[in-house]
């Protein structure tokens, strides 16, 4: 989470006994080079170890607990390629962390070793004032081995992650746990990366796992790579010897609930003020109320997400400045909500193109995107956001799970539990991009102009509804150009207009819409007594994907979306289309999930051509790869369509 929730919802100390003794860490004093496993010797370079050991140790003053992290690799240089990327290498530490000791070195193929000096490590801040440390490899050379430790101090942790899988391969990969006892972990590996496996030493409990032979893993396009990445996740999970399980989604839930319902008498006088010019008993709707709500707050209170200033979590605090973080317009909408009567819970989840929420391990460390859900019209409105609208919420939160607050009350106490919830995706039907396009041609010179309508749905209107609303006059031509996606010539758009602007229009997923008229001059060229219209360039560029190499990573796209296109093609008189099957494409997968279909009428001198690409899902396995690219690319391909017009 956020640490701005970070400081609210942790608090008290954990139970301390004995002592262990602060990180001390070191490499072997007489290395030798390693071997390359067969199938890595074409890499450009190898981890021959990727090893992170985290040691929690109880602080000798106070209740505090240090942790100590220590990453130690070893690289193969195995071409100039890779030379060149570890050379030279960055190593800095998290907020709140300090580096405290950093150690490299350079194993060299006849078996010289050479140590890095003072002056090989140079030292500076980044832009947010964190040292960094800079090494370099001097004399390093194709067959050497690059080696390095460095260790941070951090502030205690209950939740971590680990990340063991790059853009090049790793012949060992290890991680470890080493914490006093009374501390219970758990650990849970994802992408086939182990779980660890712990050992008690005395009064020390070492948690363990390791991988070998894990193979590089690079972006691939339609593709998330992060949720696939090897990785292992870990938690405390009990302290002190007490058999009660620390840290679970009830206990966030109540948190939340703290966090998010507790207001004082001030407070709710204040937010029955802000409601009462409203109106709220004169709307029959819940869901006009909602809306009603939701727009009256970020119409009027102004998002600040620097503002830390723990007054600004009180509403009438929030209420006269004007102004609020991201908690207290969180706090603001739920109280006024609840004042309102209407039903609803607050919950939160992740970015799911990162780090997708597994309900069956309670880390909550990457959850930081609130939300709130209305079980009556089963929609979510997102407070944190100036500018989406109930029921918009970031696609990055769809197809995941959220851990809500469900209140209970029995008798005179009120409290929560967690419900996991789905976060359903939109259909493809309320994502559109379509194209209505009707084209006539001058008569002397047979240039064609090209009257459009751009329409935008759901997600395909994101991100556009806050461009057009914002944009400055004088760059409002530079988008509607940028958004035809036929020219780049500005003085080519003859006229241009939007309709449905306004951030309204996130509540009534009302399509926003570009009309446009363009001067295409580029879409003809004369061969001899003909005339070649490119009319595939009138849907605009579109993506390939015409590359073979095996493809490793299943196909993620951001949201399920169809992408209608109806262009009618007035024909000069005197001249007819001789080739108009040019059009004419069907692919799609076995189940119709997607698509590419394009079909065409011919009525007098009009020739009407329908072309339907959609995507029903957002995510298809691997093994779908070959409809999948054969759908992209037909759309591709139909950029090259070329129709032949000749006299009659």
């Amino acid at each position: 989470m956020k640490k701005s929730l970070l400081v609210l919802f942790f608090s008290g100390t954990l139970l301390v006994a004995g002592q262990l003794s602060a990180q001390n860490y070191n490499w072997d004093a007489k290395p030798v080079l390693h071997s390359v496993p067969e199938s890595y010797k074409k890499e450009s370079a190898v981890f021959i170890l990727d090893k992170r050991h985290i040691k929690y140790v109880p602080a000798e003053k106070g209740d505090d607990i240090d942790v100590y992290r220590t990453v130690h690799r070893i690289i193969r240089l195995l071409d100039d390629k890779g030379v060149e990327y570890f050379n030279t290498m960055t190593i800095g530490a998290p907020a709140g962390a300090e580096i405290q000791n950093v150690s490299a070195r350079t194993i060299k193929a006849n078996g010289k070793v050479v140590s890095l000096t003072k002056n090989q490590i140079k030292t500076n801040k980044d832009e947010h004032g964190m040292l960094q440390y800079h090494l370099a490899f001097e004399g390093v050379e194709k067959g050497d081995e690059v080696e390095l430790f460095y260790t941070e101090k951090r502030p205690f942790s209950i939740f971590g992650v680990e990340m063991m899988q790059f853009s090049l391969p790793v012949a060992k990969a290890k991680f470890q746990i080493e914490a006093p006892d009374y501390l219970v972990f758990e650990t849970k590996g994802y992408n086939e990366f182990p779980a660890a496996k712990d050992t008690l030493m005395g009064k020390t409990k070492l948690y363990s796992a390791e991988a070998s032979g894990i193979d590089a893993l690079e972006e691939e396009e339609y593709s998330d790579l992060t949720p696939n990445l090897k990785r292992i996740e870990y938690k405390l999970a009990f302290s002190g010897g007490n058999d009660v399980r620390l840290y679970t989604w009830n206990d966030l839930a109540k948190r939340i609930f703290d966090l998010s319902y507790t207001f004082n008498d001030r407070e709710k006088d204040a937010v029955e003020r802000y409601l009462k010019p409203l109106n709220l008993s004169e709307i029959k709707s819940e869901e006009e109320k909602i809306i009603a709500i939701e727009s009256a707050i970020k119409k009027d209170i102004v998002l600040n997400d620097e503002l830390n200033d723990r007054s600004y979590l009180m509403m009438n605090t929030v209420l006269e400045k004007k102004t609020a973080g991201e908690l207290g317009m969180l706090r603001l909408h739920t109280a006024c909500f609840k004042a309102a009567g209407i039903q609803h819970e607050v919950g939160v989840t992740s970015n799911r193109f990162q780090y997708p929420v597994d309900d069956k391990f309670e880390n909550w460390n990457k959850l930081d995107i609130y939300l709130i859900y209305f079980p009556k019209t089963k929609q979510y409105a997102m407070p944190a956001s100036s500018t989406l609208r109930y029921p918009a919420i970031p696609v990055l939160a769809r197809e995941n799970k959220g851990i809500f607050c469900k209140v209970t009350t029995l008798g005179n106490v009120t409290s929560a539990i967690a419900s996991v919830r789905n976060i359903p995706a939109l259909t493809m039907d309320e994502s559109v991009n379509n194209i209505i396009a009707n084209v006539s041609f001058d008569k002397e010179s047979m240039v064609p102009e090209v009257n459009f309508r751009h329409l935008f749905k759901g997600y395909s209107a994101f991100s556009l509804r806050e461009a057009v609303e914002f944009v400055a006059k004088d760059k409002e031509k530079e988008l509607a150009l940028a958004l035809c996606g036929i020219t780049q010539q500005a003085d080519d758009i003859q006229s241009y207009s939007f309709k449905n602007k306004g951030l309204q229009h996130y509540s009534d997923n009302k399509a926003l819409e570009l009309e446009s008229v363009v001067k295409a001059e580029h879409l003809m060229e004369k061969a001899g007594s003909k005339w070649l219209f490119k009319v595939g360039d009138v849907i605009g560029r579109q993506a390939e994907m015409y590359q073979e190499k095996k493809r490793k990573l299943p196909i993620n796209m951001p949201y399920p979306h169809a992408l209608v296109r109806d262009i009618t093609i007035n024909v000069p008189d005197g001249y007819k289309i001789v080739n108009p099957e040019a059009v004419r494409f069907v692919v799609a997968d076995k189940d119709n999930s997607m698509g590419f279909k394009s079909d065409y009428t011919l009525e007098g001198n009009k020739m009407v051509i329908h072309i339907n690409e959609f995507y029903s899902r957002s995510a298809y396995p691997i093994s779908e790869i070959a409809p999948f690219r054969k759908v992209i690319n037909a759309a591709a391909d139909f950029n090259k369509v070329t129709l032949v017009m000749e006299k009659l």
